[in-house]
Formats: structure tokens, C-alpha cells, sequence
């Protein structure tokens, strides 16, 4: 089944690598065939990889980008997923990382990058950090009669030790 992609205006995405800008006007794309890719609103910079999971989202975001994925891109992705299964405790998001771990192991890392997105909203809430500006939209909140981290921090415990992703240093735009 083909994949449909709605461009707005100026709208870049990337696909096998590459970087598309779309044109002064909105545009529809069909996908055919399997292909690499990712809307500008859900790539992270490397230079914004400032917590745990942004950590582990930027080595499976970079996993999907430069197919096929390294030993050393995967030890890292292991690395990163066991301290966030430290710092996480609630059921959801420990059914999140499990997620996370089918969806690379299966290698759909654009569907482990969507639930990577979910924890990423919901550690900015933990950590009291303003909602993360590479996302248009927060994708999972809290309920209102949630603990934050302030009044319990083991809901998100820091981990002892975060490996974050080595990379060439180059942005993705």
C-alpha cells in the first residue's frame, strides 16, 4: 500500500538520506516502495540530544536515516535502552521501551521513533523541562492527578551512566 505524504509550503523532509525541501506551495507525495523516511517536525538534532531518551531516539532516528544499522549503533541503542529502563518505572512507560525494543529488533525504527516520542513528551513533564522545540505537539500528558517529579523522583530516576550516540557532529538540515 503506497504512502501518502502531505507537504505544507517549505516543508523538507528526508528520504533515503536525502533532504527534500518542498516548494512555495503545499503538495502531495506517493510513496511506491519502502523507503527511509522522516517529517522535518520528528527529526532531532544531534545538538539537542539533552536527555536520556532524545538520546536513544537520536541513535534509532539515525539508524533509519543511514541504513543499514551498525554493531556499534545497535551496542549504543542497548546502552541507552537499559539506563532508560532504569530512570522509567510506571507500566506505561515500560510498555513503551518494550515497544521500542520489538520495533528495532523487527527493524521498524520509524515506529520505535513514535513511541520514543511519547517518553520524550512525557520526560519533559517528569523533569519540569519546556516541551521539546524540535516537536510541533505533545503527543502523551500526564493525567491531572499525576505525581510530578518534584513530589516523587522515582517515577524517573537519572541513570548512572547515559552513552550518548557518536556521529560525525552534522546536522540533519
Amino acid at each position: 500500500m503506497p504512502l501518502k505524504l502531505k507537504l505544507a509550503p517549505g516543508e523538507k523532509i528526508v528520504v533515503n538520506g536525502a533532504v527534500m525541501t518542498n516548494g512555495h506551495h503545499g503538495a502531495v507525495l506517493t510513496i511506491n516502495n519502502h523507503a527511509s523516511i522522516m517529517r522535518e517536525g520528528h527529526i532531532l538534532q544531534e545538538d539537542d540530544t539533552d536527555t536520556p531518551t532524545k538520546r536513544v531516539y537520536f541513535m534509532v532516528q539515525t539508524m533509519l536515516l543511514s541504513p543499514p544499522p551498525t554493531e556499534d549503533q545497535f551496542s549504543i541503542f542497548h546502552v541507552g535502552m537499559k539506563d532508560l529502563r532504569e530512570c522509567y518505572r510506571r507500566p506505561i512507560t515500560i510498555g513503551l521501551l518494550d515497544d521500542t525494543d520489538t520495533q528495532v529488533a523487527s527493524g521498524n525504527y520509524y515506529k520505535a521513533l513514535a513511541a520514543l516520542r511519547k517518553l520524550i513528551d512525557y520526560e519533559a513533564q517528569l523533569l519540569r523541562l519546556e516541551a521539546p522545540s524540535w516537536r510541533r505537539q505533545p503527543r502523551m500528558t500526564l493525567p491531572a492527578s499525576s505525581p510530578r517529579v518534584a513530589e516523587h523522583p522515582e517515577d524517573f530516576m537519572p541513570p548512572t551512566h547515559v552513552g550518548g550516540p557518536e556521529t560525525n557532529g552534522a546536522s540533519m538540515f
